[in-house]
């Protein structure tokens, strides 16, 4: 191992001569320390902020912060102005905007620094690390802002990275945008476009995300099937783990004991590494469902308590004495639920084919379906009607009896 590229911090002890480089060695290990956390736990990119924006009449770029491809931290604590004279300067009307990371000499020694030569490059007494907003000619086509023209292409994703050079001319620009000129003399407010499809954003790099107040849990790619234990205020929580899952969400039930010694959860929500996915709990879906290529299952059948109304319709499996039903509930009859099977014609009308009613008859309090066939009816077996009397009709039989019911309607002047 090449010792020249290990984490060294300077050592104190009694007595020790201080120089210059122990000082610069100092705050190079913190500088390092702290920019190997911001591009080894994150990824790189926009943090917050560094929106390209138009106020009051102004094109500017808003404060924020940035963290570039070698952890160093892009900050621009004030709105920078763009002029627009920039789109003739660099002879485009579709400029892409840039954050660079910049370190310029800051304020001069202090009066009394006798010994400071004012003409050596070195004489300055802080450093600015002020980011430097660049603009560039921007292509027909759209940008790679994950790959930065000057940043090697070997060295994108790359481990390398974690050298963390302090050098400004070493570059690793990150992308706030696309903005394209328009001439517009009635409104100067829509004479430039904004696009800002293509900004990077920063993101964690991690394992898991935990909650640090409670037992909610966030895996990503873990695929452990051996026990994951946390304590969180006193409860041991335990993650139920399956070999072959490659993302899950935990979240406590809502009557979960916070006092309780131990706690064990399965995942609400999980992937495995075969591309299936697992729901527990119920599940709200605001929208459409689109299934391509794919059916509904219900494996196993819910429980039922039939004293309950159901307020919503609902499709479920549910064991009843010794039947297994699949049933579709209309819910709660007081709002007067209709059950209908059609299609969309041609004029996108959607075209009633069965239609299941209920009605309250005047003689009995219990409600009545009622069936509504839109169409042709088309038997191929048994009619039966369990009543006072049974009755079991075939098809032939059946159709008379139709042929029978219409010429009796036809007979009694009705259409």
């Amino acid at each position: 191992m090449d010792n020249s590229t290990l984490p060294s911090r300077v050592h104190y002890f009694p007595q020790q001569y201080l120089r210059r480089q122990d000082f610069s060695d100092e705050q190079a290990y913190q500088v390092a320390l702290r920019r190997r956390h911001n591009i080894a736990h994150h990824s790189w990119g926009i943090v917050i902020g560094l929106d390209l924006a138009v106020e009051e009449g102004q094109l500017l770029v808003r404060p924020g912060l940035a963290i570039d491809g070698y952890g160093r931290e892009l900050f621009l604590p004030a709105k920078f102005p763009i002029s627009t004279g920039e789109f003739t300067r660099l002879g485009s009307n579709r400029l892409d905007v840039w954050l660079n990371y910049d370190a310029i000499p800051g304020s001069q020694p202090p009066p009394g620094y006798l010994s400071c030569d004012p003409s050596h490059p070195d004489a300055y007494y802080r450093t600015d690390e002020t980011p430097r907003i660049s603009l560039e000619r921007a292509p027909v086509s759209r940008v790679r802002p994950r790959q930065p023209k000057p940043v090697p292409p070997a060295l994108v994703n790359s481990p390398a990275q974690l050298l963390t050079p302090d050098d400004p001319l070493v570059l690793w620009p990150v992308y706030l945008g696309r903005l394209s000129f328009q001439p517009d003399e009635t409104d100067p407010l829509k004479q430039v476009l904004i696009d800002a499809t293509d900004r990077p954003y920063a993101g964690i790099v991690a394992e898991t995300i935990d909650h640090p107040a409670n037992a909610t849990r966030v895996e990503v790619g873990r695929i452990s099937d051996r026990p994951d234990q946390r304590t969180i205020a006193g409860t041991t929580v335990t993650y139920n783990k399956t070999a072959s899952r490659g993302f899950a969400v935990f979240v406590p039930p809502p009557d979960a004991d916070p006092q309780a010694a131990s706690m064990q959860l399965d995942p609400r929500f999980e992937i495995d590494t075969s591309g299936k996915n697992f729901l527990r709990g119920a599940t709200t879906l605001h929208g459409n469902l689109e299934m391509a290529g794919g059916s509904v299952q219900f494996t196993d059948p819910a429980h039922v308590d039939d004293t309950v109304i159901r307020a919503n319709p609902s499709i479920y499996r549910a064991s009843v004495t010794s039947n297994d039903e699949l049933r579709i509930d209309l819910g709660d009859l007081s709002k007067n639920p209709v059950f209908v099977i059609g299609f969309t014609g041609d004029d996108g009308t959607f075209r009633p084919s069965l239609k299941l009613t209920y009605v309250v008859p005047d003689a009995s309090p219990d409600p009545q379906p009622i069936v509504t066939v839109y169409g042709d009816l088309v038997l191929n077996g048994l009619v039966q009607s369990p009543d006072v009397i049974f009755r079991s009709l075939s098809t032939e039989a059946l159709n008379a009896l139709i042929s029978s019911f219409q010429a009796g309607v036809i007979a009694a002047g009705g259409h």
